[in-house]
């Protein structure tokens, strides 16, 4: 390897680990609006679990509820594990360090910011456990753990570029799926107070929804091609070896 090629590669490097970082503030900022809303919906949606709303319209409000968490905390699970696998990728020898870097950005990106759910509802968010914990806890479990399992699974070679795909098609079409969401969870908390009336920030909330989704698309777009390129190389050099024994 000439000079060149290693400063190319350098610069390569430099830029995902760029867009990686980018990604994870992206992240700390989606993961704490959804934990906010989650946070929100549970506590108004708890009474129609009791049994005397049990044949009420009031029961199909949770279960709405709950299917759109189950997408909104998935993407964020495809999207860090995106994260996690570049950083494994282009940081070989320091994998550790970046997806340390990663989880501090995705941990830290929101603390000196709120969330507009926070703003217009300040009353679901009096306790320690619904304004700190929950969305700490969430930021972990949808958010570092899998990137760190991306990395420990690029370090070892035990996930398949099918799975990968998987994952990436996945991470996809729920960016797209939850652009909107994106757009609430980057506006920094923006509600508009005119009189008693209150308005959010539709048009920022929907060009920071649709650049954040692109960027989310593109991480898991490249790293499903980065997974299929690496496995057929790895099929073309396993072949030629057979070729060579027999």
């Amino acid at each position: 390897m000439n000079i060149s090629d290693q400063t190319d590669g350098d610069r390569r490097t430099a830029v995902v680990i760029g867009i990686v970082l980018l990604c994870g503030g992206i992240l700390g900022h989606a993961a704490r609006w959804f934990a906010d809303g989650m946070a929100v919906n549970a506590q108004l949606y708890f009474h129609a679990f009791r049994i005397d709303n049990l044949r009420s319209p009031w029961v199909l409000a949770p279960l709405r509820f709950l299917s759109a968490a189950v997408l909104q905390y998935s993407a964020l699970a495809s999207w860090a594990f995106a994260c996690g696998y570049f950083c494994a990728r282009t940081a070989a020898r320091r994998a550790a360090a970046c997806v340390g870097a990663f989880t501090a950005v995705a941990l830290l990106a929101t603390a000196f910011t709120t969330t507009s759910v926070r703003i217009a509802q300040p009353r679901f968010f009096e306790s320690a456990v619904a304004s700190t914990l929950y969305p700490l806890a969430v930021k972990l479990l949808f958010v570092v753990v899998p990137a760190c399992l991306a990395a420990r699974a690029v370090r070892r070679r035990s996930t398949s570029a099918l799975a990968v795909s998987i994952v990436a098609g996945v991470a996809v079409v729920l960016a797209w799926w939850t652009s909107s969401d994106l757009g609430h969870a980057l506006t920094f908390g923006c509600v508009l107070r005119t009189g008693a009336a209150t308005s959010y920030c539709a048009s920022p909330e929907r060009s920071w929804g649709a650049w954040s989704a692109g960027l989310l698309a593109l991480a898991a777009v490249l790293m499903a091609w980065d997974a299929l390129k690496t496995n057929a190389a790895r099929s073309g050099s396993c072949s030629t070896l057979m070729r060579r024994i027999r």
